[in-house]
This record gives C-alpha cells, structure tokens and sequence, in this order.
C-alpha cells in the first residue's frame, strides 16, 4: 500500500495497520481529493477485479467502549494527530454563527439538536468530568472534558463509526472510514467474515480500473442528513427531500389541527426530489378544505367515506389552494424564496468556501423542491 505524497501520517497509518495484522490489497493507496471529500483510497498500482478482498482488518483493530484502543482514550491522549482522518471535523455543529445563517430555514437546523446535546451534556457528561478530575487534567491529556471536547467525540462516532462491534455495536473501523460516498457509484461492500479473530471485510463488488477510487455507500440520505452526519455534501443529490409541517396546513384558526388529529394524520410530510405529491398531504389538505358547516355533518367514521377517492385530479382546488398557502409558508422559513441567485452561486462551487457551497447545495435542494410543489398546486388553482 502507497502514501500520498508519502506524507508521514500516512505512513505511520499504514505501519500502525501492518503491526496489527491487516491483511490490505497491494493495489490500494491513499490520494489527497481534496474539498469536503479529503483523503480517499484508490488502486494505486493497478486495477481490482470484482470480489478482491480490499482489505480485512482483526478484531483486536476497532474501536468501541471495551476496546483497549478506545477512541476517546485515544483522543484524550493526544494520540491523533490534526492530520488524521478522525480530526477532520466538518459538520454543522462546529460552524461559526454565519455560516449557520446560511442553513436558515433547511432540515439541517431542524435535525441539528445543538440544545438537546448541550443538555446532555450538561446533565451526565459534565458531572463525570468534575467527579474525575485527575483523568482530565494530565500532561498527556489533550482534552479537557469540556462541551467541545463532548461534540467533537460524538461528532467522531457518529460520522465514523460502522455496527461492526462485539454484538453489533457501533465501533470505529480505521482504514474502512476512509472510504468516500458517491451516490450510485458504490464499488466497495461492507461484508460479514467468517475468518476467527477479523472483523467484516471490505470487498470489490465492480472492477476497479486503475486509479479509480474506492467508493462507499453511506446510504440514500439528502444533502441535509449528509451534511449534518458526515460534513459533505452532493451536487444534484436525487435523495433530496424536504418536510412540509402539519401546521402549516392550517389558516391560523387552529381547526385544521384538530381535524388533522382526527383522522390521526402525521405530524410532517416528507417530499422527495421525484417530485411525486405524498397522499397523506393530499388527504390532509383535502380534509381541510371542506367547509365548516359542510365538516360538522360528517359523522364519526366517516371521514374516509366523505373525503371519497385521493388524487391530484380529484381532491379540487380548494384543497390544492391549502397546499400552495403551506408551501409558500414553508418557503417563507429560508433567507430567500427563490433559487435564483443560488443557481448562478452553484455554477461556480470552485469560487465558495466549503461550508457555505454544502448550505447552498441543502438549499437549493430543499427550494427546488418546494416551488417544484408550488407550481403544480397553482395549475389547479388559477
């Protein structure tokens, strides 16, 4: 196996790898993409054919709470350098109050849960901290207990760390978390190894010719979810989706919501980049739109009777006209309402700082969305 540039950290990567026992294909190097990506892994001196093993590492290698390679002590100790893949901290969570002006009104400020980890960590983590003081506090302590400290651990886990642990649990897997997400270009898999003493492998599932990359699959997650796990995001991401609130249905009165509760409809609808209307938002806006007094005779149990068959050709402009004031409202929660000015933005992603190009993208994505959404309500309503 080949460094970049044979940087340092790199090599004592690789040796940290061959004193364990990693078993790791010739071919394979490290490459420096750079962006978000960072460092990759890629066939260096020729290609892989289909079912080679990648690599396999030995159990005694993850890291996870009973490992003696423990990640936090790891951290603590000093022991990863800045240079290191796990240091590579992109995430939401760690961006200045700006940069988070630009996620204003995106599923990532939704989903972000800075306050509830705060709280979190102000209820258990910091009164373990106090209590130990001694662990805190040495010279070979790089960490110091603190709600940063806190973040960048949790950070770490949850963009990093594979179910490939004693019974499942999550752990830390050096050299698999190198891999980079690419949707629909997944040519390595994660596979269960029936080897005593290693951990799941990582085979070729496509021929890699040489130079190409090793591509993961983190999962078919919007540029949202992306972002706020892993720090990255994708240009034209197909997985995009953004929620359209329940109350947002409502006209301020309140009535909406109670006859939403009635028929036990969900709390959000999730829309996709396909563009297709979900029923259940279809249903609700339809239950909404009936008249006051036309909704008091309709009898319990028959709300699905009255409300007949669910389309978009037949639930009428009045619920439509629902959909199209919910959709504005929606649109109304990011900075601007239009995509405009982030399109010409996109055109040029070589001339925008990272984090402020990944919150155009989650924007963008999301608006895309919702004005496509917008235009088909008002085809049935002008």
């Amino acid at each position: 196996m080949t460094a970049t540039n044979d940087t340092q950290d790199e090599k004592e990567f690789i040796d940290w790898m061959e004193n364990l026992g990693f078993e790791l294909h010739p071919n394979l190097g490290f490459k420096n993409y750079g962006g978000s990506a960072s460092r990759g892994v890629y066939a260096a001196r020729g290609p892989i054919s289909t079912g080679s093993v990648l690599f396999r590492q030995p159990d005694e290698s993850l890291l996870h709470p009973s490992s003696p390679h423990c990640i936090v002590s790891d951290i603590l100790a000093g022991k990863l350098a800045k240079s290191d893949p796990f240091a590579a901290l992109i995430t939401p969570l760690f961006w200045s109050s700006a940069e988070l002006e630009e996620l204003k009104g995106t599923e990532v400020m939704e989903q972000l849960g800075r306050d509830e980890i705060e709280a979190t960590y102000h209820q258990r983590i910091e009164p373990l901290v106090k209590a130990n003081p001694i662990v805190f506090t040495t010279e070979d302590c790089s960490m110091g207990g603190t709600l940063e400290d806190f973040l960048e651990c949790g950070s770490i886990v949850m963009s990093r760390a594979f179910d490939a642990g004693p019974k499942g649990v999550p752990a830390m897997t050096p050299m698999a978390d190198m891999l980079n997400h690419r949707t629909g270009l997944c040519n390595a898999h994660l596979i269960s190894d029936d080897v005593a003493g290693h951990a799941p492998s990582f085979v070729a599932i496509n021929d890699i010719p040489k130079g190409g990359e090793l591509i993961n699959t983190y999962g078919d997650h919007s540029n949202a979810e992306l972002l706020r796990r892993y720090g990255f995001t994708e240009e034209n991401n197909p997985y995009d989706t953004v929620d359209l609130s329940a109350e947002l249905l409502d006209d301020g009165s309140g009535d909406a919501l109670k006859r939403l509760r009635r028929i036990n409809a969900p709390i959000s609808f999730t829309l996709k980049a396909s563009g297709r209307v979900p029923l259940s938002l279809l249903r609700a806006a339809k239950l909404c739109a009936i008249p006051a007094e036309e909704y008091k005779a309709i009898r319990p149990g028959q709300i699905a009777s009255h409300l007949g068959e669910i389309s978009s050709d037949t639930i009428g402009s009045a619920a439509w006209a629902v959909v199209s004031r919910a959709v504005a409202k929606r649109l109304m929660q990011y900075a601007t309402q239009t995509n405009d000015d982030d399109e010409e933005l996109l055109k040029h992603p070589d001339n925008l700082p990272i984090n402020r190009l990944n919150a155009i993208r989650v924007r963008f994505g999301e608006k895309k969305i919702l004005i496509k959404l917008l235009k088909h309500a008002r085809k049935y309503t002008q």
